[in-house]
């Protein structure tokens, strides 16, 4: 088992240092509009991801231990992928309609809109569910090789196009659809290979004709309308900045806010790839108590790791645009410092949201983000014709999320009496104390061989207090 988590750690950081890569050549390739022209269509795309397929896929991930030992998971796939790429459909005849009707888009052609948005919605599903399921599966250097071969390949296209064609946000999508497709087959030929399963056409058109839709409903219904908010509290902000404050503000608050979530979803991705599978697995029982401990088990970990980044990303914010982003965007070092507490309450958020998710009450988890994604949109549309946009609009994005964080916190424990240790959070605050000293280090011009000895020396740092944090935990040696 340590083996194969070292497998996944050592694939993930490999995968981060390509995501980082990839941000600094687009932005050294793609102007401030084109930037802002990508994070709109992402938004855009992750809005039917988030509301249509995600609450499915979670379903499927609470059930795909179950449906394999059943025999049924690529039947399962089958039928979900009707569902895949009707949505897809759905979403360019929906972003069509919105580009000719309200301008969304206004900057990149309709047909490319749509076949953009379709392409990466019904690839991108397809990527995310496979690939992962490797992991679930057990098959973890499959799941590592693949999902570090579809940002290599994403890259290495999207580069490619943009310099052979024209560096555009179109044509960079364009590659890391490709790669997208090309690993989604791999990952599928590999499943094929590997599980016992035998997809039963004669059972797949049953289900679609009749579907059971009953427990899909109960448990995906609630988080559809939970992702809905969702997006409007984590995405929305692009389409009123693109409406009122213009492409280029987007693209420089988006790479701002950018780099904090790239960071925040690499560290995310990688606690999740080593602790969800057994959490999922742990939480498959009738027995409350076990669903107990496995939650504040899983949640003892992971909040407080996720602190003493989120401290060291707002310190350390200036050094890490310098470095990962062209020189045209390094005043967005600003919208990184928002942007690391913004992922901190979307992550805890999420974390948080999992009680719901572990007994099956996921309608106990829509009121707060029904709150919080009103709140941040109306806050971002006020920000947004005030002279001070600049940090009002990051500042209304960083409360929104807070304001979610305590009402999924106080929702939560009406559904589980969950402990939360206090301890970590004691010793992560405790190990943050030495990152205020980075801001004594100026670097004025830009010197990147500084930028990295002070990310190295004070990265070093924050990943012995890391592992600190994860020895004690697992120890059990913190728990007030």
């Amino acid at each position: 088992m340590n083996t194969q988590y070292l497998i996944v750690g050592a694939g993930r950081i490999l995968q981060i240092l390509i995501a980082l890569a990839g941000m600094r050549l687009m932005t050294h390739l793609l102007s401030g509009a084109e930037v802002g022209n990508f994070y709109l269509i992402l938004s855009l795309v992750a809005y039917f991801s988030l509301v249509f397929l995600s609450p499915v896929g979670l379903y499927m991930n609470r059930r795909l231990h179950k449906w394999h030992q059943e025999g049924n998971l690529l039947n399962y796939f089958a039928c979900y992928n009707v569902y895949v790429a009707l949505v897809s459909l759905a979403a360019a005849l929906f972003l069509f309609l919105g580009r000719k009707f309200f301008g969304i888009g206004s900057g990149i052609s309709p047909a490319a809109l749509c076949f953009l948005a379709a392409a990466y919605i019904y690839f991108g599903t397809w990527n995310s569910t496979l690939i992962p399921a490797l992991n679930m599966l057990n098959y973890r250097k499959s799941f590592t090789a693949l999902s570090t071969g579809t940002l290599l390949l994403g890259l290495a296209s999207a580069v490619a196009l943009a310099k052979l064609y024209a560096p555009s946000a179109v044509l960079w999508l364009s590659g890391q659809i490709a790669a997208l497709f090309a690993l989604s087959a791999a990952a599928l030929a590999y499943l094929l290979l590997k599980i016992k399963d035998k997809p039963d056409m004669g059972y797949v058109w049953a289900r679609i004709k009749t579907p059971e839709l009953s427990g899909v409903l109960k448990f995906s219904l609630p988080l559809l309308v939970s992702a809905f908010f969702m997006w409007l509290q984590n995405q929305s902000y692009r389409l009123i900045v693109e409406k009122y404050l213009g492409l280029d503000f987007l693209g420089s608050i988006a790479v701002g806010l950018g780099i904090a979530a790239a960071i925040a979803a690499a560290a995310e991705s990688l606690v999740q790839q080593i602790y969800y599978p057994l959490y999922y697995s742990e939480i498959n029982t009738p027995d409350a108590g076990k669903r107990k401990f496995a939650w504040d088990k899983m949640a003892g970990v992971m909040i407080p790791l996720y602190l003493l980044l989120t401290i060291f990303v707002s310190f350390l914010s200036w050094h890490l645009v310098n470095l990962l982003v062209d020189a045209k965007f390094r005043s967005a070092w600003i919208f990184t410092v928002f942007g690391a507490w913004v992922e901190f309450a979307r992550i805890t958020t999420n974390i948080l949201s999992t009680v719901a998710h572990s007994e099956m009450r996921t309608e106990s988890i829509t009121k707060p983000y029904m709150y919080g994604g009103l709140f941040t949109a109306a806050g971002v549309f006020m920000a947004s014709r005030s002279s001070a946009y600049t940090y009002l609009v990051p500042a209304a994005l960083v409360l929104g999320g807070f304001i979610t964080l305590f009402l999924m916190f106080k929702s939560m424990r009406s559904v589980m009496r969950f402990s939360l240790a206090v301890g970590p959070l004691k010793l992560a605050l405790l190990l943050a104390l030495p990152f205020p000293l980075a801001l004594l280090v100026k670097n004025p011009q830009g010197s990147i061989p500084v930028s990295i000895l002070i990310l190295a020396l004070f990265g070093a740092y924050m990943a012995a207090g890391q592992y600190l944090l994860y020895k004690k935990q697992n120890a059990g040696g913190l728990n007030g």
